[in-house]
């Protein structure tokens, strides 16, 4: 179960998938390359889009801090940022500030 503050992040993980989907209907038709007038054959700028939403979508899934098979923690054994920033808050709130 999702508390209030991770549905945003959930919502928003959902829209990048679907805008993900989207583009990459649109790139199946679309020419790899295509013609810039400044700068000749370039690649298609649906691939640079592609590469940020996915960008987006992975630091939406890192913030939702979603356990893996080895445990609560993210790759490498690190501390996700929802749980740094859950470890953080609790250091403020525990010494008053």
């Amino acid at each position: 179960m999702f508390r209030t503050d991770e549905l945003q992040v959930v919502r928003e993980f959902c829209r990048t998938l679907d805008v993900l989907e989207r583009l990459a209907e649109e790139l199946q038709d679309a020419p790899t390359m295509v013609k810039s007038p400044s700068q000749g054959l370039v690649p298609n700028r649906l691939f640079a889009e592609i590469r940020q939403q996915r960008l987006a979508l992975r630091g939406l899934a890192s913030s939702l801090a979603l356990p893996d098979e080895l445990g609560s923690r993210g790759a490498g054994g690190q501390l996700t940022v929802a749980q740094n920033a859950r470890k953080a808050s609790r250091a403020r709130w525990d010494r008053g500030a």
